[in-house]
């Protein structure tokens, strides 16, 4: 037999004489040529990465279809898949631009210091997201399950809560598309406060320290009874959203943005205490 056959066998005739003159078949086995060792071990890394592809096309189309699914694929193990990563909505009115500021600066130290995905109607990154399907985007994230909301109580979502309540409703001198889903936000959170189970796990009220912060209360988020002034506060809150989950950071490295964001946006209401009249019609 050639020896450049991918089989070559170690005994080529099968029959050989024993004592008694009789042939008999041996009982060799085929023995494997380098080569051939070389093409198994092909063949199985080509199967092997033919169902990693696979496997890694499924994901990446389930995340594509379903986008809160993201967080839950986690290859950490077995149980890392059943468990929903949690989440925060933080929710607040249009306002001047330091307060915005300072509210980006708490977004991102949310989202630096605890292993949480932040929810922001007014993230730039989330515009496209916003425009396409707003309404839907809000009730599905708030109202799920592993879901906590951040409502920052200020004299903007005051006169618009009125409004529901008293059917007199107002709105922005300069509107945006993103208005209306604040205002479909904010219903929803007023009406959930009133009927969830775990109300005062779920939802939490803060507020910016600055003159006359003590007014900014809303009415129907009372039965939550505490409500947090920032950044007087700020480990309260962070320890109420943190909920005995490790922090992935040191709050103090991104704290101070935030809280300097938070000292302009004081010192521009003490300067500017009628500010809202050039907001709100």
């Amino acid at each position: 037999m050639n020896n450049s056959d991918p089989c070559v066998w170690e005994i080529c005739n099968l029959e050989i004489k024993n004592e008694t003159g009789r042939y008999k078949a041996t009982t060799e086995h085929p023995k494997r040529s380098p080569l051939s060792w070389l093409m198994v071990v092909f063949a199985m890394g080509a199967i092997a990465a033919v169902c990693v592809s696979l496997y890694m096309r499924a994901k990446k189309n389930l995340i594509q279809r379903y986008p809160n699914t993201a967080n839950t694929l986690r290859d950490d193990g077995p149980c890392e898949n059943l468990i929903e990563s949690p989440q925060v909505f933080l929710l607040y009115a249009r306002d001047c631009l330091p307060f915005m500021d300072a509210m980006v600066e708490f977004r991102n130290l949310l989202e630096r210091t605890m292993d949480v995905k932040v929810f922001d109607i007014w993230d730039d990154r989330r515009r496209e997201e916003m425009d396409a399907n707003g309404e839907i985007w809000v009730l599905n994230n708030i109202s799920a399950e592993n879901t906590q909301v951040v409502v920052m109580a200020t004299p903007i979502s005051q006169i618009f809560e009125n409004g529901f309540l008293s059917g007199k409703k107002r709105g922005y001198l300069e509107p945006d598309s993103r208005d209306d889903i604040f205002l479909s936000a904010l219903h929803t959170c007023i009406r959930m406060t009133a009927t969830h189970s775990n109300r005062c796990r779920k939802f939490m009220v803060a507020r910016m320290n600055c003159i006359g912060c003590n007014e900014n209360i809303l009415t129907s988020f009372k039965p939550l009874c505490t409500i947090y002034s920032l950044p007087i506060h700020l480990d309260h809150l962070l320890s109420h959203i943190h909920n005995s989950r490790p922090l992935q950071i040191g709050v103090q490295r991104y704290e101070g943005p935030f809280r300097k964001k938070a000292e302009e946006f004081e010192k521009y209401v003490s300067m500017n205490q009628s500010y809202i009249e050039d907001i709100i019609n």
